[in-house]
């Protein structure tokens, strides 16, 4: 079963309500929200690395100190789906790939954390995915590039999927997917 519902993320009280509406043992958690906005780092104002900032780390750290008593009880897994930019900073991206630089520092020290209690971590990388946030950084780099050389979201969730689907005694811990930019 999932469970979904439309909430501020970066509204603290709105995350806690939302947990508090959940059953006592939830199994998975997948932090999937992201905002970017190109530009140089020295161009765009603070405000935009605050605005990336509280939606790319800060929204996953509340939700997971709400839900973490749930997760235990179930020994759950959580799932950050990062970015390749959280592995490769590149020029024009700097707030974003920061972003998620952090998020992969905070899943990498969360799993050291709980794992002891039987909760997962895992981290999926993906390369550019077929979604309106990366039109919109193509649109910036001022180019186009055929939809089939782009992963699309069901990509994503079933990498996602086949990594939560091990057995008890194994923990995939980074996943890397790529698009395979056929013709």
């Amino acid at each position: 079963e999932a469970e979904a519902a439309a909430f501020d993320l970066t509204d603290d009280d709105a995350v806690r309500r939302f947990v508090d509406t959940l059953p006592d043992r939830v199994g998975v958690v997948v932090h999937s929200a992201a905002l970017a906005k190109a530009g140089a780092s020295l161009d765009l104002p603070v405000d935009e690395l605050d605005r990336q900032f509280a939606t790319n780390v800060r929204a996953p750290w509340v939700l997971n100190q709400a839900i973490m008593p749930r997760l235990e009880a179930a020994r759950g897994q959580v799932v950050f789906i990062n970015s390749g930019a959280g592995l490769n900073a590149r020029r024009d991206f700097s707030v974003y790939c920061v972003t998620k630089f952090g998020l992969r520092a905070y899943a990498d020290a969360l799993r050291e954390e709980v794992n002891a209690r039987g909760i997962r971590v895992i981290s999926v990388y993906p390369g550019r995915v077929d979604t309106p946030m990366q039109d919109d950084l193509l649109a910036f780099e001022g180019r186009t590039v055929p939809k089939h050389t782009l992963l699309t979201p069901q990509d994503v969730a079933d990498t996602t999927l086949a990594a939560l689907c091990q057995a008890e005694t194994a923990e995939v811990v980074d996943v890397r997917v790529r698009p395979r930019f056929t013709s």
